[in-house]
């Protein structure tokens, strides 16, 4: 990792905030081969991370309230 020193800042004239010169900047393509030709054609470092595929339960309020629900007392 590279030591960030005073001179890899850089000021916002109007705001005053400072912020690194060198940033990561997240993409997002359509497909994998997108995504490589386009880091290709720039000359770019790249890393590829999939999109995890989210499972989501459904849950209701009025299940706390059932006659014959699992409790789980704490």
């Amino acid at each position: 990792m590279e030591d960030i020193t005073y001179d890899t800042y850089s000021e916002d004239p109007l705001t005053g905030w400072k912020s690194t010169k060198n940033s990561k900047i997240k993409l997002k393509f359509n497909s994998k081969q997108e995504a490589t030709d386009y880091a290709r054609k720039h000359n770019l470092n790249f890393e590829l991370i999939e999109e995890e595929k989210r499972k989501f339960k459904v849950k209701s309020y009025s299940d706390n309230f059932k006659f014959k629900r699992v409790r789980t007392e704490i």
